[in-house]
């Protein structure tokens, strides 16, 4: 078989097995078009959340990220006692999670204390405070931090005055990102916040079925 020949069926091979070997976007793009999605930024580089990545409960314990997630998708909460716009949300986000709890959904809400000089105690009974009895607490370590940095728009190693909170990211149960956020959800059309929307609670009903 002469190099001519060889090299038109290399080509052809490849042709074929291209198609096969194409990894489908994440997440889907029918997903992408539900209404509850719009104002997230889909994955960007980094397009897997660093489940290694270690946290504090408020016992003291520490364990990894992905720990904490149990296997289960999650819509992840970084947020601080200092920031204001977080401290609003937290209210209308326990009341979602305790909607998707009765529903019977496996999308967890978890509340990530981060960039906080205040212990974790004092987070919790701020909690208690505001009505989120219910939302799972954490704290970052500083080696989390630095490695969820780019969910806040800072880059690691930042200056805390360079971080956004509230941020968020969607995570399936395997640890890929579904969609990210940095700042205040704008509300969708008639509902001044983005938690308390029907197109939310069904995203989120949604992504515990499909991921």
């Amino acid at each position: 078989m002469n190099s001519t020949r060889r090299a038109l069926i290399a080509g052809a091979a490849g042709m074929l097995a291209g198609p096969a070997l194409a990894q489908p976007a994440f997440p889907p793009i029918p997903f992408r078009r539900t209404a509850g999605y719009q104002g997230w930024a889909p994955p960007g580089a980094q397009d897997r959340l660093p489940l290694e990545a270690p946290v504090i409960f408020e016992n003291g314990r520490q364990a990894p990220l992905g720990a904490w997630m149990g296997g289960r998708p999650t819509l992840l909460i970084l947020w601080a006692l200092w920031c204001t716009p977080c401290l609003a949300e937290k209210k209308p986000e326990d009341d979602l999670l305790l909607r998707l709890r009765m529903a019977g959904s496996r999308t967890n809400l978890l509340a990530l204390q981060s960039y906080d000089n205040q212990p974790i105690g004092e987070a919790r009974t701020m909690l208690e405070r505001l009505g989120a009895r219910s939302l799972p607490l954490a704290r970052m370590t500083p080696e989390a931090e630095a490695k969820l940095a780019y969910l806040t728009g800072a880059q690691a190693g930042a200056a805390r005055s360079s971080i956004t909170l509230p941020a968020m990211a969607l995570v399936a149960s395997d640890g890929r990102e579904i969609a990210h956020h940095a700042g205040k959800m704008a509300p969708l059309p008639g509902r001044p916040n983005w938690f308390v929307t029907p197109q939310a609670f069904e995203m989120l009903m949604r992504i515990g079925k499909e991921f």
